[in-house]
């Protein structure tokens, strides 16, 4: 176990140096040459001061075995343990991501990385931990795991890849199981509504059989023309149907997802509201909310039973500026 013992201003928050092997200022590394006794339960504990309110972890730099074909994080994974709100067990590839944790009181917030040495994996893991103010404007609302400030960005799941699982190829999924957490947006001065939209074709897989799914289709925008004729009293009637496959098709809503979703608050497309605010299957039609706090919220359930080579999601948001 070792001690912060040095920090730093930075927006409104105190970057912890800690002592690990070496000092490594704000951040908390592993490398391939430390001790097996560090890779094994390397800890970090942090106690709680007067000012504190939250902790942010960063993780510049994280790679830790897959989850196992039900997408429960078994072999290697990050621990929060102490604070006030949960952190989800985490594993696998997160470079990139970010989560907000509470202190809770006088309790200690201990940060462990366990990981399974009979299961070879080049694992990396850089994460700085930063300590902030109850009054800074960096704060998280009670109840985000993840916060966002911009007008516009992208939000990733946890172990989002392109790739598939290969402790599982064959039905393995990189989602992981037993999420239930808020992801945040700031509301930009001027803005009143949010919109929610997949960042690429294929980038919203979170439930169903997406390995079966034809990668030329799903996702894409394609018109489907066809003609029938029919004849009456030897006049001739030709009828034209037009049909749209792609994301709507893969989409599925409502009632119908009851194991691994999103929500979007009070949805509404094009204007038209939504009756249902629970989203899944391998696409989403673009949304808008304008319910405040913004919040986009992610659920699975405890395993991954008919669920193959699920993804998980990138969306970009963009707020909308108020009417005028």
């Amino acid at each position: 176990m070792v001690q912060f013992f040095h920090c730093s201003a930075w927006c409104g928050s105190l970057i912890l140096s800690v002592l690990e092997r070496t000092t490594s200022m704000g951040h908390v590394s592993h490398e391939e040459n430390v001790p097996i006794m560090l890779v094994q339960h390397p800890e970090l504990a942090l106690m709680d001061l007067a000012f504190a309110a939250y902790l942010r972890l960063d993780f510049l730099d994280f790679s830790l075995a897959q989850p196992n074909s039900s997408g429960v994080c078994d072999l290697d994974f990050l621990l929060v343990s102490g604070g006030a709100s949960t952190v989800p067990r985490l594993c696998g590839e997160n470079t990139n991501q970010h989560v907000y944790v509470d202190f809770n009181g006088a309790t200690p917030i201990t940060i462990s990385i366990d990981t399974n040495t009979n299961f070879a994996f080049d694992r990396r893991w850089n994460i700085r931990i930063q300590q902030i103010e109850c009054d800074s404007p960096c704060r998280a609302p009670n109840g985000c795991l993840q916060y966002y400030k911009g007008v516009s960005d992208t939000v990733t799941s946890f172990n989002y890849g392109t790739t598939v699982n290969t402790r599982a190829p064959l039905i393995g999924t990189r989602q992981m199981a037993n999420l239930n957490y808020g992801v945040c947006v700031r509301m930009a001065l001027g803005y009143c509504s949010i919109q929610w939209s997949q960042s690429d074709t294929l980038s919203f897989t979170v439930s169903g059989d997406t390995g079966s799914l034809d990668t030329t289709v799903i996702g894409r925008k394609i018109k489907f023309i066809f003609t029938i004729d029919i004849i009456i009293s030897e006049l001739n009637f030709s009828y034209r149907a037009i049909h749209f496959l792609g994301t709507d098709l893969a989409a599925v809503t409502g009632t119908d997802c009851t194991k691994d979703f999103v929500i979007i608050p009070n949805p509404s497309i094009n204007g038209t509201a939504e009756n249902v605010d629970r989203f899944c299957g391998n696409g989403l039609v673009t949304k808008t909310s304008s319910l405040k706090p913004f919040v986009l919220y992610v659920v699975t359930d405890g395993d991954e039973i008919g669920e193959i080579q699920n993804r998980g999601f990138i969306l970009d948001y963009t707020q909308i500026a108020c009417a005028v």
